[in-house]
């Protein structure tokens, strides 16, 4: 990538809704500073006046939001590139979009064909505003960025167990709080119970209220992640156990099993969202009996439902493994042309 004016810097100001989303675009920014000044803040940290204080000091010739902005300060952007950038893959978090997109940006980067389709059946985003990329998140998973003994030594983990990764969503579809509210005390025996003989991973959604958590009645061989980061686990993990989260379709993309916990009613899942139409890219568990066999299925036998999970990473995932060096070479077009990327 080569700028045309060797005198001028462009200036590119990443605005995160959350801190958990930095540590998923970090092989994007490093792409970005070989052409870019590259600065970054949270919104939650921020109040309006101080975001438009931010804007002024720093006057970007590029806003790239990762999710949405949900202010509406038209005069403080204007002249600006904006591209939004989704952090997430699966459907039940369109909600949030119908609600804060505004048809406010250059581009809406998207994943796959699927969350295309979506915006464009749902009316939230003009067809000629979305390009599909690939999702940069995952893209350390695939490059050889991991080494899994440097992992196992910062977790102190020093057996030759297999690894389990649990990795609940929030709110309502969250298995940990559904079983945490159901019986809190068998969940832990059960979960102490696998650590027999597996190493257990629990990353908790970021989101999952501090109270509901008491990591003093897990015993020995399970590790708690409080990292924002979870990719280092879905490396070294062996099977992943999730509910309704990106976390299935990122994990299966390294061909490893996933087993999808989900001990709730079927009705709060629509039928049309890729968690139910590509539910079976794992083993579906609605309690805790029929999760320890899908455990040891697996565990037998890693390659069972890997025919399935190759078709969807096929159908999900473009530029596996360079899509933020692809991402920041497009964003540089965008900014040469100031008018649509060019391919």
């Amino acid at each position: 990538m080569k700028i045309i004016n060797k005198s001028y810097r462009p200036k590119v100001l990443f605005h995160y809704s959350n801190e958990f989303h930095y540590c998923w675009f970090d092989d994007l920014m490093i792409e970005l500073r070989k052409d870019f000044e590259v600065t970054s803040f949270f919104d939650r940290r921020v109040n309006e006046n101080e975001y438009i204080w931010i804007l002024r000091c720093v006057n970007p010739d590029i806003i790239i939001d990762v999710e949405w902005d949900r202010r509406t300060m038209e005069s403080e952007f204007k002249d600006k590139i904006r591209i939004q950038l989704p952090h997430w893959l699966v459907s039940k978090h369109y909600m949030y979009w119908v609600i804060w997109n505004n048809f406010r940006y250059n581009k809406t980067i998207t994943s796959w064909p699927e969350i295309t389709k979506q915006f464009i059946e749902r009316g939230l985003i003009p067809k000629e505003n979305l390009l599909e990329l690939g999702y940069p998140k995952i893209d350390r998973l695939h490059n050889g960025f991991y080494d899994k003994e440097k992992i196992k030594e910062n977790l102190w983990i020093k057996n030759n167990l297999k690894t389990i990764l649990y990795a609940p969503t929030f709110k309502e579809f969250s298995s940990f709080n559904y079983f945490i509210e159901e019986d809190e005390e068998y969940f832990y025996k059960r979960i102490n119970y696998l650590a027999n003989n597996y190493n257990i991973i629990i990353k908790l959604h970021a989101w999952t209220p501090n109270e509901k958590f008491k990591p003093y009645l897990f015993g020995e061989n399970v590790y708690l992640i409080f990292d924002y980061d979870i990719r280092p686990y879905q490396y070294l993990a062996d099977i992943c156990i999730s509910d309704l989260s990106s976390v299935i379709f990122e994990f299966a993309s390294q061909n490893k099993p996933v087993i999808l916990l989900r001990p709730y009613e079927d009705n709060i899942i629509d039928k049309n969202w890729i968690e139910w139409t590509m539910k079976d890219i794992g083993t579906n568990c609605k309690n805790l009996e029929d999760l320890e066999k899908a455990v040891m299925e697996y565990d037998k036998n890693p390659e069972k439902d890997s025919e399935i999970r190759e078709k969807y990473n096929k159908q999900i995932f473009k530029n596996l493994w360079f899509s933020s060096k692809i991402l920041a070479n497009n964003i540089l077009k965008l900014y040469e042309s100031n008018s649509a990327f060019s391919w």
